[in-house]
């Protein structure tokens, strides 16, 4: 049952953020170019680059 749980808590947080993604147009501007440095990103979205990055 927690294994259940567990997998929705996931989903509670993925779905915001991936929808957030998508509006800002991140998916948009990475189908455009194959690589890209956060600054480069950061720049293109005008970005809070200490929100999207990623280690």
């Amino acid at each position: 049952m927690l294994d259940k749980i567990n997998r929705y808590a996931h989903g509670f947080v993925a779905v915001p953020v991936i929808c957030a993604c998508s509006e800002a147009g991140v998916f948009e501007l990475l189908s455009q170019k194959k690589s890209l440095k956060l600054e480069e990103i950061v720049e293109h979205l005008a970005a809070n680059s200490g929100a999207i990055y990623v280690t």
